[in-house]
């Protein structure tokens, strides 16, 4: 807790450091970054204050239902809305719950913290980083995650000078963003989704765009046919991607365990490729976690 005072603590000295050197527009921007951000160390506060839901492994089995809570709007991950859920982390669960012989509830939340409140028991996509101390016991990766330099042709994008001059769309707050604040380049910032970035890419509205893998993914899965130029956004910053896994609340080691067990048993039988390939997705596979399609664009992007 000391640790999450302090980076809250932090984060608003930085934030009213930003803002009095900070146009008007921009600190509008900023605002909606910071409540990101808040959200996420809510989350962590909530985690760690909460653990009345809690349960082991045997407890689980014996109770027979697991609470998994998704974004009801996050496609491809989670769709609430309709009839049916469905999306990624929806067939996912479903899979555990039927290797585990337990039913899946689905707790609908737009922002994590909301889980303390909730009886969630596990996420099915959590970031997994080096020296990570969150709470939450967390599986093997099963996606891998990174910002992509997208066009409509192929461009030579090799250093943040290539941006110059150049209408560039991406998300308020992004880590391209960021970078990219101070350089001579026509940013867009006003498309929230990775879908409608991909738009004004096709319509011609923009040059480049900044999408994540996954984002990319889905929107070709909805317009076959449909083709980019894509360049890993390393670029920019060399730690651009992250593993993503199952996060369990409170649980005890033997729940990731046999988490690890089932996710290496859907590998193995093909399920969880097919489960991914429905939403435009590869799961990884390598040790490094990340998938053999991810892992074969990094390269490319390193020797072109």
């Amino acid at each position: 807790m000391k640790r999450l005072a302090g980076s809250l603590s932090r984060t608003f000295e930085a934030f009213e450091s930003y803002l009095s050197a900070t146009p008007e527009i921009k600190r509008k921007r900023a605002a909606l970054s910071l409540w990101r951000r808040l959200g996420a160390l809510l989350l962590l506060a909530a985690l760690f204050s909460s653990n009345a839901n809690a349960v082991s492994l045997e407890q689980l089995k014996k109770r027979g239902v697991l609470t998994v809570c998704a974004n009801p709007d996050s496609m491809p991950f989670a769709d609430g809305f309709s009839a049916s859920p469905t999306g990624l982390q929806i067939d996912l669960a479903r899979a555990l719950g039927r290797e585990l012989a337990i039913d899946i509830n689905f707790s609908w939340v737009e922002m994590r913290y909301q889980a303390a409140y909730t009886g969630c028991d596990a996420f099915m996509g959590v970031g997994i980083f080096p020296d990570d101390d969150s709470p939450l016991k967390k599986s093997e990766p099963v996606l891998w995650v990174e910002w992509l330099a997208v066009s409509k042709t192929d461009r030579s994008i090799e250093k943040l000078e290539d941006l110059d001059h150049l209408r560039v769309a991406l998300q308020s707050g992004s880590m391209p963003h960021v970078a990219l604040l101070h350089r001579p380049v026509e940013l867009s910032v006003s498309r929230t989704r990775d879908s409608a970035v991909l738009d004004a890419i096709s319509s011609g509205a923009v040059d480049v765009g900044f999408v994540t893998n996954i984002g990319l993914g889905w929107y070709v899965k909805q317009h076959p046919g449909t083709q980019f130029a894509r360049r890993s956004a390393s670029f920019i910053e060399n730690e651009n991607g992250y593993n993503m896994g199952i996060g369990f609340r409170q649980s005890d080691a033997a729940m990731v365990i046999e988490a690890n067990r089932i996710l290496e048993k859907l590998r193995k039988s093909g399920e969880l490729a097919e489960i991914f390939a429905k939403y435009g997705q590869s799961p990884v596979q390598g040790a490094d976690g990340k998938s053999e399609s991810e892992r074969s664009a990094r390269e490319r992007a390193q020797n072109p």
